[in-house]
């Protein structure tokens, strides 16, 4: 019988257990990252799909470049050198078949077989599902100096082969990184000669304060391009337009680029042409930016739902971050709480939670879990926090 490869092993089915859960339409989900349906710009995606096709067959339904359609990856160029990349130009962008695939690319391109990664946990599952096939060790980035340390002093092994953080409204905990820790970190990574993964597909939902600036603004040496600094950024259109669009990018070093695009080119040949001019017709048009600022409005509002109505509900000893931006609280159970039991009794009562310890990589908190306020009305928001406050008394009573 034919054997699946060791990697398996490792791997876990959290993500299509939860989706499935979330799909049953007895059950209030808070776990999965989805946008509010009710955003997505239908009719003028159907329009740009029509315009494009009669406009354009012959290159929107050919066959593209593995790298992507030029015009596409000079707008994403310009916008970051308007947001302070000063360097970055279009042979800098890999257009790619959503963010993810980005992911899976650097992970094919860049690890062998027991490389390391550094990361801060918890961290993105997508990010450990993509490069779970390379098998990889982890480290933790010690920030407990002046300066963020990529590798253990005790651990004999080399460098990390990157360094992987979501510094904007971070998935799973909904954190973001300040504006020294953004500078300490891109420090650190030109002096110990290791790259950055900046994976930044929140970063336009951002409800109150300051945007920091971007790791890849920060990396980015200036002069006329192409970019060849230290960070790898990646975008995506899903969270400001559709996430079946599948349209992502990555911003990338110039001396790294070849070996995506080759590695691109083993995955998919190129991203759909089609999808790509349809996407710029959407921002060209301003309908991503109308998208995005309908989201901003929606989103703040469903957040402040979730966390006034954790603030009502929730037993004493339970505590849960406030994000500024982005889909997700993190929420701290008691020592001794397993997220798991709470999963289980949670579906019973037809509420849908993400157990916290699948964002791990090395040292799981069993008593964490991750709650989605995106896609969910706030009235409903208020009843499933109730459901799940009544789920984590009545465990705390039977635990006594």
């Amino acid at each position: 019988m034919t054997k699946l490869a060791d990697w398996f092993e490792t791997s876990n089915d959290a993500t299509k257990v939860l989706l499935r859960l979330g799909a049953r339409p007895d059950v209030i989900s808070l776990a999965g990252g989805l946008p509010a349906p009710e955003l997505f710009p239908g009719d003028a995606v159907a329009d740009a799909f029509a315009h494009v096709a009669r406009s354009a067959p012959a290159v929107s339904l050919q066959y593209g470049p593995a790298e992507g359609i030029e015009p596409l990856r000079a707008l994403i160029a310009a916008q970051m050198r308007k947001e302070g990349a000063g360097s970055v130009t279009a042979e800098n962008v890999l257009i790619t078949t959503g963010s993810q695939q980005g992911l899976t690319l650097i992970g094919q391109t860049l690890l062998n077989k027991g490389d390391r990664i550094a990361l801060d946990e918890p961290t993105f599952l997508g990010a450990l599902d993509a490069w779970r096939p390379r098998e990889p060790g982890y480290t933790a980035i010690d920030w407990s100096g002046n300066t963020p340390v990529f590798k253990p002093s005790s651990d004999a092994e080399t460098m990390p082969k990157f360094a992987y953080c979501l510094p904007n409204f971070r998935n799973p905990t909904g954190e973001t990184m300040t504006l020294d820790a953004r500078k300490a970190l891109v420090a650190a990574a030109q002096r110990d000669d290791v790259i950055l993964i900046e994976d930044n597909p929140y970063g336009a939902l951002r409800y109150e304060g300051v945007q920091p600036a971007s790791l890849i603004s920060i990396a980015d040496q200036g002069g006329d391009g192409p970019y060849d600094g230290h960070v790898i950024y990646t975008g995506t259109v899903s969270k400001t337009l559709a996430p079946a669009l599948r349209v992502g990018w990555m911003v990338v070093p110039q001396r790294l680029l070849h070996g995506l695009i080759i590695s691109k080119q083993g995955l998919d040949l190129c991203t759909s042409p089609l999808t790509q001019y349809a996407a710029l017709h959407l921002i060209e048009t301003g309908v991503e930016a109308e998208t995005s600022e309908r989201a901003r409005d929606l989103y703040r509002i469903r957040r402040d739902a979730m966390l006034a109505a954790l603030e009502a509900e929730m037993p004493a000893g339970v505590t849960w971050t406030r994000p500024e931006g982005g889909m997700f609280v993190w929420v701290t159970l008691p020592e001794g709480t397993d997220a798991h039991d709470i999963f289980q009794r949670a579906a019973d009562a037809r509420v849908a939670i993400v157990p916290g310890d699948v964002f791990y990589a090395m040292n799981p908190a069993h008593n964490t879990m991750r709650l989605n306020f995106t896609n969910v009305p706030e009235a409903t928001i208020a009843e499933a926090v109730q459901r799940l406050a009544g789920v984590i008394e009545g465990r705390a009573r039977n635990a006594a």
